[in-house]
């Protein structure tokens, strides 16, 4: 039916709009237009209005709501009429929520995605050294084919109206011989740009949804292979102690500058899927290569069939030219690939300081800190600026490169060809010019964004190929490995768990880890077999470093299996499953129960019995939610020893038969644990199941363990055997167990469980907030925010006169030619970023000054949202949607007066245009911003998922739920993939309409020149419509421009509310105090009172003490008495009532930094930063290696290391990751005690600080401190009563008030008393009074 209305039309239609033909089948009469709109409605009407049928991708799980996109008719598809409801809706309501945005469609969903691009995309599945961009080409070819043919019609399409325009002023100039009527010409005018509009805007339909395609297909490629990276980077040589946990993070860019990439393994993740997806520009791909190159020679084509040979002078002076763009383009790759190194550098700091914010609050190191960052984002934006330069430049040359052209083409065809310039030639030309320009522009401005996008593309691609992963994911192709990995199995009996001749490293390359003698790769060896014995209880014991979790990582496949011999191997059986319980706890950001559960089917029953066994009831009962209480990120709302037991339970609970167990006792007391290793070892949960446990409490497990391993210095094996055999041989062992069982007399309960944060100080059980999101248009504040920082205001007076200059001289040059024809063009201001430097240091210091209590309800990766995408917005489509914005504001007031000045009737069509336009623009924004809004707040759940993923990585790996944490992120980027398409499926909506609208204008203006044309020339009319097409063009393109800036300002919105946050108070002059303060660490407390937020209730009340200057205090107290409150309320970290005098002076008038660093607080798992060993003990390099090495020294780290291999010995330049996770949690405590050291604060407090280390490690520290640290008040906040039995006083809590305050030995005269009846209670008060006695006669 098409067929036959294109043949009547060309038969009976077509003559109509000539003046020399007549229609062929005129003598019909009436039934000839019978025919003609019978077959118009057959052949076009109806296809174009009759809904499409929906082909599901899977018939056997077709989705329950449909998108409407999957259904609409032609005409709605190709005008996105389907988004007429939204858009609406958006206008009624002035906000959108989630569920109003069309359902995703099933091409659309991430599972589908990946199933799909996977084998291509993913180098683990296809093993070929393809680049990552030859992969996406051919996983999206038909799409892009489909691209090519949209693009030549739109390339095409952008022609008609030139070619009109030059036939309907040949018309104006010589109307008797013309041919074809103006009406046509007109018409085409209206016709041509919106069949261009159309292809367009079906292109960037089809672009953007690639583009939200590769964003979910690469999200998850990278996520995918982060769940199969070796979390120690093969580069980093390692320390021979530190070899303890099972996450391994490399070093940043300071320790090792060679190799960026490698070395800031966090922060790069967070910026692969935010910057570098962000840079991924796909849409722009064709334009480049098809688009700008095909536009481009139909514009010379034009250009040569308008001015001859000509054309052919300025051609050529633009084909000369191109080796400068070339220039160009390769200085922005170079700066762009430099920046984004120190992006990278900037956001893993970023992140890093914000995983131990705790630390840098409690040590008041905010204003340090934040000048290191700031120093850090200088850099960074030394080679932002260098880009905007370079991009000013390639900008310029965009401009003058057609300017050249067509001046020198001009005056070649008028001066060497001797040719008159008539109207036609001149506005055709200055026309196919403007699209030549646009053309070169195309290509010069898309090729930096294509630069980037390579660059993204190419880390992308290089974390794909170049991390190190697992041995059990490493390529086949790989023979002498492949083969490694093999035997580690096939050798041994797939249901024993033993080794056999194994060596294990962290390095993949055994070479380079013994490459540099001084920092020697640490190596487990396993001489001969070890077998565990299934069924039983497998103790692993050894000093502090002597790689206990290293063995139990080599089981686990986290390390790099060396082989000693031909049959050497490894084996763990995992076909009934594997728990593992971490010693550093990793608990989820949920509930205490999904906790626990990790996944598994809720068992009542069973689940009780967990709670009980591992003791987490008497927890559970004072929560005010019960076991459905979050626990925050990171478990920060639990104390160290609720998030072992939850860890726990976790292993409990699972229907595993082999269950791993890190050192469960390290972080609780010995009531806690004995009842753990009596109900929950012994219990009939774990009966019959397969146990290696950790431990340094052998005494604890020793009389129903079934078998032990004794592991040495330096990695090597001392013994083995079962437990009774090994106490007559193993000597060292059996000397460990009796200073175990010594200590353990002294080591009893004050109480069970241990404290954690009073639950009370909230009034639900949702701790994380659900993020604000503002309604209605961008505030006047967020906007303020940028304009406020640009910096001096003369600079944007100064580019917004400068492009009203280059815009007046456009339209004047356009005049001049004009006239000239009668009778016989943009410099764009780059802003420095003085904004987004101010921003930026604003942004952080807000953040860095907020309280501890906002971080317990925001999740950090909000805030690394906003330090990367965030930021990224304001250093680029900001400040340049900005300068469009003065721009073309300024071209169309030039182009609308130069309209009106000529055709003054047009002014009221101008503004109904312009009113329009404003109108479809308003309904536009109102739709597009709270979908902007989402789509923002939708992406921080996926690099919360990521950065939670990557924290427990080795849990994860152990209880082999990698599928559920990969349905969990497609979930996530589904729920980001919803509002995504969303938002650039209503962006095609105003472009379709705002064409439309302008085009319209257009060809009704040119409609009455031709109607009116007697009373103008025809350079008069040539002028006024190309003023009109660059009127109409410029006046959407401003609303959309505008509308879009609106969009990108949401980045500012979301800024400015993080500049609005609850913050501690700022230092003042008046604060700072004495210099000599304080020269003492006396402290006396009247009155305190605490709660944990403004509102919430109090959790002490009235206390009143004082402590003496060097006196040892312990503090004591049950559960919820306020222990670690009253530690937090002396470094005013919680809202506080009362007065705290520190050496005389009341706390309350000193500045938050100055009291922090007088006050040293060590916590139970204490926190370290990534780089060197000197960095962290020293980070701001304010004492000498002599004062450091003292301060190691004094803290027992030589002890330590007493006996081992020179090699293998930790120093000052020893490389630290990322939470100091390549070193024990017993070292870390280690280093953070010489850390407190070398403050040399006056008060010092302790939380268990040695509570992993080894007995004799830990008897020699708390020797050394006595005689160190005599003149420092020690306050030390005790589990256990051996911890503070011999303490000068003792503290007494009790739901926030003082019981008991005195001597140990007068408390212990009370009848009656809380100290005496624990004592009393114990079983061991003898040995405990013979401490008390000991105590008092050396104090004497």
């Amino acid at each position: 039916m098409f067929i036959i209305a294109s043949v009547y039309i060309y038969r009976d239609v077509f003559p109509l709009a000539t003046f020399t033909r007549r229609p062929v089948d005129e003598n019909k009469g009436w039934l000839l237009w019978s025919r003609l709109a019978l077959v118009a409605l057959t052949g076009l009407v109806i296809p174009l209005f009759i809904p499409r049928s929906y082909v599901p991708v899977d018939p056997l799980s077709a989705p329950d709501q449909l998108n409407p996109e999957q259904t609409a008719c032609l005409w709605s598809f190709l005008t996105f009429s389907y988004l007429d409801p939204l858009v609406i809706t958006a206008a009624r309501s002035k906000q959108l929520s989630y569920e109003n945005f069309p359902p995703l469609a099933d091409y659309d969903k991430s599972a589908y995605l990946m199933s799909q691009s996977t084998p291509i995309l993913d180098p683990h599945f296809h093993g070929e050294d393809r680049h990552l961009f030859w992969s996406l080409m051919r996983e999206f070819s038909l799409e892009y084919t489909f691209l090519s043919l949209i693009t030549v019609i739109q390339c095409l399409s952008g022609f008609i109206a030139p070619y009109a325009l030059n036939n309907l002023l040949s018309y104006l100039e010589d109307w008797n011989h013309a041919v074809i009527r103006p009406w046509v010409w007109a018409l085409c005018l209206f016709i041509g740009p919106n069949i261009s509009s159309i292809a367009y805007q079906c292109y960037l339909f089809f672009v953007t949804r690639i583009l939200v395609h590769t964003e979910a297909i690469i999200t998850q490629l990278v996520f995918n292979h982060a769940l199969r990276i070796r979390m120690k980077e093969n580069h980093i040589t390692e320390i021979g102690n530190a070899a303890a946990t099972s996450k391994k993070t490399p070093l940043p860019a300071s320790a090792k500058p060679q190799n960026s990439q490698s070395s800031n393994l966090e922060g790069n993740l967070n910026n692969l899927i935010t910057i570098d997806l962000g840079n991924i520009a796909g849409k722009y791909f064709v334009y480049l290569a098809l688009y700008g190159p095909l536009q481009f020679s139909i514009s010379v084509f034009f250009l040569y069939s308008i001015l001859d040979w000509s054309s052919v002078v300025g051609i050529a002076f633009t084909a000369l030219s191109i080796p400068l763009p070339g220039y160009t383009a390769k200085l922005l790759s170079n700066l762009q690939r430099e920046r984004m190194k120190r992006t990278d550098a900037r956001v893993q700091f970023v992140t890093e300081i914000l995983s131990v914010i705790r630390m840098t609050k409690l040590f008041g190191w905010e204003d340090k800190i934040s000048k290191q960052i700031a120093e850090k984002r200088n850099v960074e934006l030394v080679f932002l600026r260098k880009r905007k330069l370079w991009n000013l430049v390639n900008n310029s040359l965009s401009f003058i490169f057609p300017l050249v052209t067509m001046v020198a083409s001009f005056a070649c065809y008028t001066l060497v060809q001797r040719r008159d310039l008539n109207v036609a030639v001149v506005f055709t030309s200055i026309v196919i010019f403007q699209q030549l320009g646009s053309s070169m522009h195309t290509i010069l401005t898309t090729l930096p964004v294509i630069i980037n996008a390579k660059i993204s593309l190419t880390r992308i691609d290089d974390f794909l190929k170049k991390t190190d992963l697992l041995d059990r994911f490493t390529q086949k192709q790989k023979n002498n490995e492949s083969s490694q990995v093999a035997n580690a199995e096939q050798n041994l009996s797939p249901d024993t768990i033993d080794f056999r001749d194994a060596t294990f490293s962290w390095t993949v390359n055994e070479a380079q880890a013994t490459s540099d003698s001084s920092q020697q790769g640490y190596r487990l060896r396993i001489d001969g077999e070890l077998f565990f014995q299934r069924g039983k209880l497998n103790l692993i014991v050894g000093s502090t470093g002597s790689g206990k979790t290293s063995l139990l990582m080599a089981l686990l496949g986290e390390m790099h299996f060396i082989p000693n011999g031909s049959d050497a191997g490894y084996s763990l059986p995992r076909e009934r499953g594997v728990a593992y319980a971490a010693q550093e706890a990793w608990v989820q950001n949920g509930t205490v129960k999904d906790n626990i559960l990790f996944g598994k089917a809720f068992d009542d029953d069973r689940y009780r019995k967990v709670i009980q066994q591992c003791a987490l009831k008497p927890d559970i009962d004072i929560f005010e939610a019960g076991d459905n209480t979050e626990v925050g990120e990171k478990g920060l709302t639990l104390s160290g020893g609720q998030k072992a037991r939850i860890t726990l339970a976790r292993a409990v609970y699972s229907d595993t038969e082999i269950v791993i167990l890190d050192d469960i006792f390290a972080a609780l007391d010995v009531h806690t644990a004995r009842l753990i290793a009596n109900e929950c070892l012994q219990g009939d949960l774990l009966k019959s199941r397969t146990i290696l446990l950790v431990t340094h409490n052998i005494s604890l497990v020793a009389p129903f363990a079934d078998f032990v391993v004794h592991l040495g210095l330096g990695g090597t094996i001392k013994s083995q055997g079962a437990m009774p055999d090994m106490l007559r041989v193993d000597k060292e062992l059996f000397k460990e167990v009796i200073e175990s069982e010594a200590i353990e007399i002294k080591q009893v309960a004050v109480i069970v469980p241990m404290d954690g944060p009073n639950p009370k100080d909230t009034k639900t059980s949702k701790l994380i907030i659900a993020e604000d999101m503002p309604v209605g248009h961008v505030k006047w504040r967020a906007l303020k925010l940028y304009l406020s920082n640009v910096g001096n205001p003369l600079l944007l007076t100064g580019a917004v006169v400068n492009l009203l200059l280059s815009a007046l001289t456009t339209s004047l040059s356009t005049w001049f030619l004009g006239y000239w024809a009668g009778i016989y063009s943009e410099e764009r201001s780059s802003d420095v970023p003085v904004a987004s430097h101010t921003i930026h240091e604003g942004l952080i210091a807000s953040v860095l000054g907020a309280t501890l209590r906002w971080f317990d309800t925001v999740p950090t990766a909000r805030i690394i949202a906003r330090c990367t995408q965030d930021i990224d917005a304001i250093d680029g489509a900001v400040p340049s949607n900005l300068m469009g914005v003065l721009h073309i504001s300024v071209i169309i007031l030039i182009n609308f007066a130069a309209v009106v000045m000529f055709v003054p009737v047009f002014l009221i069509p101008g503004l109904v245009v312009f009113l329009l336009g404003v109108i479809s623009g308003q309904l536009y924004i109102q739709a597009q911003l709270p979908v902007k809004r989402e789509m923002s707040n939708r992406r921080s759940p996926v690099i919360a998922h990521f950065r939670a993923t990557i924290s427990g990585l080795v849990s994860i790996r152990a209880y082999d739920a990698q599928e559920a944490f990969r349905l969990e992120s497609l979930s996530r980027i589904d729920g980001y993939t919803r509002p995504a398409r969303t938002f650039h499926n209503v962006s095609r909506w105003i472009g379709i309409r705002s064409e439309a609208i302008g085009s319209a204008f257009t060809a009704s203006l040119a409609a009455y020149l031709v109607h009116t044309r007697t009373f103008r020339t025809p350079s008069e009319t040539g002028f006024v419509l190309a003023m009109a097409v660059a009127f109409s063009d410029k006046i959407l393109f401003w609303i959309r421009l505008l509308n879009e800036f609106e969009v990108q300002c949401n980045s500012l919105e979301r800024i400015d509310s993080y500049l609005n946050i609850d913050q501690e108070s700022k230092p003042t002059y008046e604060g700072n105090p004495p210099a000599h303060w304080p020269a003492s660490g006396s402290l006396t407390v009247e009155n305190l009172c605490a709660r944990y937020s403004a509102d919430g209730p109090e959790v002490l009340h009235n206390l009143s003490f004082d402590i003496k200057s060097g006196e040892r205090v312990g503090i004591i107290g049950r559960t919820g008495s306020g222990k670690s409150s009253l530690t937090l309320s002396l470094l005013r970290c919680i809202p506080t009532g009362g007065e705290v005098f520190l050496d005389g002076l009341n706390t309350s008038s000193v500045n938050l930094n100055a009291l922090r660093s007088s006050i040293t607080i060590i916590p139970q798992v204490p926190e370290l930063l990534s780089g060197t060993l000197r960095e962290n003990l020293d980070p701001f390099t304010e004492h000498s290696d002599a004062s450091l090495n003292d301060a190691l020294r004094s803290a027992g780290l030589f002890t330590l290391q007493e006996g081992g291999e020179l090699s293998s010995k930790i120093t000052l330049d020893s490389p630290i990751s990322g939470g100091g996770n390549n070193f024990s949690i017993g070292q870390r405590q280690i280093l953070a005690l010489a850390r407190a050291i070398l403050r040399r604060s006056k008060v010092l407090i302790l939380d268990e600080a040695t509570s992993a280390i080894d007995y004799a490690t830990d008897s020699i520290i708390q020797t050394t401190l006595k005689d160190v640290l005599k003149n420092t008040t020690l306050i030390i906040v005790a589990h256990r009563l051996q911890t503070v039995i011999d303490a000068d006083r003792i503290l007494v809590l009790d739901a926030g008030e003082i019981v008991e305050f005195d001597s140990p030995g007068n408390l212990l005269k009370m009848n009656g008393g809380y100290l005496k009846s624990l004592v009393d209670e114990s079983g061991e008060q003898d040995a405990l009074y013979r401490m008390v006695a000991k105590a008092e006669v050396l104090g004497n």
